[in-house]
């Protein structure tokens, strides 16, 4: 049996802790900046401050949704040896040939398809879909229905809101987030931030 410590106590902590009742894993406990009331596990410390023992005991999921903050985690057990539990729910289709790296978070109903290649500790939540050829790069998140058509390509912590859509071929730089309903036909550079055509033009981060 999987032993597991889930890093975050937030939304989408709630959300994973949900998906792993049906798997076949122990939850050890969770780690956040403070104690907060959990389903009812047990609080282990935060990120700098943990009992040590169990870096050999179990493996971590990072179940935080702010790019920054899980950057900031993870390079921090990383640099304590910790090891990272990649999770693939068994209503999501991960084609045979596509690759999925370690700590990334395949949700509820989600679709991987073939020769795609999610980079690690990657987002993929419910019903969001990657289809063919794709590329997604490390520490980026796919909100709830958003789409990558194929040969789509994005970068290193993208944020991609839900129900958006990357048409094919398209590629988008490292750092950029998109908004929600937005539609890209067309490649961006790095740290943009990219807006419905009927809310406001594409400007960049500051």
């Amino acid at each position: 049996m999987k032993k597991l410590i889930i890093v975050g106590s937030g939304g989408f902590a709630k959300e994973i802790y949900s998906y792993l009742q049906g798997e076949n894993c122990e939850i050890l406990g969770y780690i956040d900046i403070k104690e907060n009331e959990f389903y009812n596990l047990a609080y282990l410390g935060n990120e700098d401050n943990f009992d040590t023992r169990f870096i050999s005991q179990a493996k971590f999921i990072i179940a935080i949704g702010q790019i920054k903050i899980r950057n900031t985690i993870i390079k921090k057990l990383s640099l304590k040896s910790c090891s990272f539990f990649t999770f693939i729910h068994p209503s999501a289709f991960v084609a045979k040939d596509a690759k999925i790296g370690k700590g990334s978070i395949i949700c509820p109903f989600a679709f991987v398809g073939a020769n795609s290649l999610v980079g690690e500790f990657v987002i993929c939540n419910i019903y969001s879909s990657i289809a063919h050829d794709c590329q997604v790069g490390n520490g980026s998140i796919l909100s709830p229905y958003a789409t990558l058509n194929g040969n789509a390509k994005i970068g290193k912590n993208c944020f991609v809101s839900t129900r958006s859509s990357i048409l094919s071929n398209v590629i988008l730089a490292d750092d950029c987030t998109v908004s929600a309903h937005t539609v890209l036909s067309k490649s961006y550079e790095e740290k943009q931030l990219i807006f419905s055509k009927t809310l406001i033009k594409t400007r960049k981060k500051q």
